[in-house]
């Protein structure tokens, strides 16, 4: 539950910067996908990874692992390290450290299913940077040899095909969740039918749905296998090719190739629980004011900085990292600020970035990555630059003065206009900017008052129903992924009531959009909770005239903090049917 409630928390910080990517693609000439835009399942699955593996390393420093537990976890971390990239990353880890594929027979099934190629140098390099990942994950747990021709490999187990029933299991486990139910290797649809995953199959799918697609088919075993058959390659249950595992407990009574698994329900109160901890993270993140930051690469400490200062400090860290987390102090506590997500292209490596976090108080933090080029004696690393500075204009507006290289001794006279000129443009802008807001408020308003004659008519002409919705992270999957909810409103004008279940008492704001869109349908502020069938839930009041039959919609609902800044907490989908 604690993994749980950790990686619901760090998936609420994050989710914004998909859509930002999304949208500067599409606005780029080429339109050309480098890293995968993951939907919340998926990056939701890969948060729970990234959480457990704190108390996976607790248990292994007191030595009460078995093989079979570090066998499962190897599994998990080959598929996080990987998922986290791009499909050309799985196809490496799976078929060169997973299995024992060589080079020539993992770029045969990768080309034939993709229609991308890269040379044989692409694949060594991605090899060794995913051993040296899973070298620094399991340190001496795990030795390297070297075999034919010096390739260097993991010393593996004795006897493979134990454990060949475990792999499977664990890999059907770790499949994208997003790809539940969409197996390509049915006999009238997929793999099997000789239809591959290039785009110029797909034309309506996008490249993200695509990799994801490209990622199951390496990971499901039974896709696998169908891929292994269709490119001539050996069944993957004689290539298996795990590694030997050290400082385990031999004794351990489920050392076997079986896999327990021990599930534990989501009642009701412990998701209740969950989203009363979302919520409590997300007024604490608006009402600490930082003083110092800690940011932790993948769980570690690499840097600390000054909120007041402005000094940049650099940081390499090594490649393959994937989760930048901000964290300050707040009553003695670590709060999680933001999180940052390391991209990768599909074969380079890193991908260049620059982001900038809210520090409050008209502070800011600058996040800049780029790749350091590999040397003979240090591999492929990250570089990492932050600062701290101000986002005030009449701040920045200083340090230009104290630069050195404004000389405005030298010219006195201009200087001092240039400089009257300069402020006078910040004024200028400032009033202006405060003229615009002001308009917007009397426009918004307006429009409040119209909907609420439009609601009020409706009033007097139908009548109420009320649904409960569930918050997207906590809805149920069936077999074919989630099943959204649907709203039945009559055809004639009326009003419906949706009750957004929240964990506390505090205020909140919910925004209906249509689904995908950031377009704002109808939006209402400063709700409360009441209680709706023993739940406490916040009331949405929507008119049957804002939405359209069959359309699918969202309610985005934020948390309030007392000084009025806002914070999302759920999404709900619906699917509107006018009946």
């Amino acid at each position: 539950m604690e993994v749980l409630s950790s990686a619901v928390s760090k998936l609420k910080t994050q989710r914004s910067r998909e859509k930002k990517r999304v949208y500067w693609r599409e606005k780029s000439l080429k339109n050309k996908i480098t890293r995968i835009v993951r939907n919340e399942t998926d990056a939701l699955q890969w948060l729970i990874y990234h959480e457990s593996a704190h108390y996976e390393r607790q248990q292994e420093e007191t030595g009460t692992q078995s093989t079979r537990d570090m066998i499962v976890r190897y599994v998990k971390h080959l598929t996080q390290i990987t998922t986290a990239m791009s499909s050309f990353y799985v196809s490496v880890g799976v078929q060169r450290l997973l299995y024992f594929y060589s080079t020539s027979e993992a770029q045969r099934a990768y080309e034939w299913l993709t229609e991308h190629y890269a040379n044989d140098a692409v694949y060594r390099t991605i090899k060794g940077t995913l051993m040296k990942e899973l070298e620094n994950r399991f340190g001496n747990s795990i030795q390297i040899c070297k075999i034919h021709r010096g390739e260097q490999r993991f010393d593996g187990l004795d006897d493979q095909q134990r454990w060949t029933v475990l792999v499977e299991r664990c890999l059907k486990l770790f499949t994208p969740w997003s790809t539940l139910g969409k197996c390509f290797s049915s006999a009238t649809s997929g793999l099997s039918s000789g239809v591959t995953l290039a785009a110029r199959y797909y034309p309506n799918v996008s490249e993200d749905a695509l990799e994801i697609r490209r990622c199951h088919a390496f990971i499901d075993p039974v896709c696998y296998e169908e891929l292994a058959r269709k490119t001539g390659l050996d069944s993957p249950s004689q290539r298996l090719a795990l590694p030997r595992f050290l400082n385990v407990n031999m004794k351990g009574p489920d050392d076997s190739g079986e896999l327990n698994e021990e599930r534990v329900n989501l009642t009701d109160d412990r998701v209740r629980r969950i989203m009363d901890r979302t919520a409590k993270d997300a007024l604490i993140r608006q009402q600490a004011l930082p003083k110092f930051l800690r940011i932790l690469a993948d769980g570690k400490e690499c840097a600390r900085l000054d909120v007041a200062g402005v000094e940049s400090i650099q940081r390499e860290i090594r490649e393959g990292v994937k989760l930048l987390e901000i964290l300050t102090e707040y009553n003695g506590k670590d709060v999680l600020l933001a999180t940052h997500w390391i991209e990768y292209t599909r074969w380079e490596g890193v991908a260049p970035a620059q982001a900038v976090v809210d520090l409050g108080k008209e502070r800011e933090l600058l996040i800049q990555i780029e790749l350091v080029a590999e040397t003979e004696e240090t591999p492929r690393r990250i570089s990492l630059r932050l600062k701290c500075r101000s986002v005030s204009r009449l701040a920045d507006f200083w340090e230009v003065l104290k630069l050195p290289s404004v000389a405005w001794y030298r010219l006195p006279g201009y200087g001092l206009a240039v400089a009257a000129l300069i402020v006078l443009g910040w004024v200028g802008g400032a009033v202006r900017q405060r003229m615009m807001i002001k308009d917007m408020g009397k426009e918004l308003a307006a429009e409040r008052t119209a909907r609420a004659s439009a609601e009020e008519r409706i009033r007097s002409v139908g009548h109420s129903i009320t649904y409960q919705l569930t918050a997207d992270e906590f809805s149920q999957r069936g077999e074919h992924g989630r099943q959204e909810a649907t709203i039945a409103i009559p055809s004639y004008p009326s009003v419906v009531t949706l009750a957004l279940p929240v964990g506390n008492s505090l205020t909140y704001r919910a925004v209906l959009r249509p689904f995908l869109e950031n377009r704002e349908v109808l939006s209402e502020s400063l709700l409360t909770p009441k209680q709706s069938n023993e739940t406490l839930a916040v009331q949405f009041t929507l008119p049957s005239v804002f939405v359209e039959d069959g359309q699918l919609y969202a309610i985005d609902l934020y948390v309030l903090s007392p000084s009025g800044e806002q914070s999302r907490l759920h999404s709900f989908t619906f699917r509107v049917i006018k009946e």
